[in-house]
């Protein structure tokens, strides 16, 4: 059985990745209209590293609800025994 915090810390982190993908291309965006190249190719691969995460975050996530849900008894045989 997989632990309750860490379906939490799944749970928690998947927003957070999505909004610091976000909030960093944003700031790239922002660095590349100010003629920044590099600032703004640094905040492209940092928010990079943020949706990988995210990705595999994501994954993890399904794995481990499945695992859950696997885990748990059939809803048909708790009412026979």
């Amino acid at each position: 059985m997989v632990p309750k915090k860490i379906l939490q810390a799944l749970v928690f982190a998947l927003p957070l990745c999505v909004v610091g993908f976000a909030v960093l291309m944003g700031g790239a965006s922002l660095m590349r209209a100010m003629n920044d190249a590099q600032g703004a190719l640094v905040l492209a691969w940092i928010a990079s590293a943020f949706l990988l995460v995210g990705v595999a975050d994501g994954l993890l996530l399904v794995i481990v609800l499945g695992l859950r849900a696997l885990d748990e008894k059939d809803e048909s045989t708790r009412g026979e025994g």
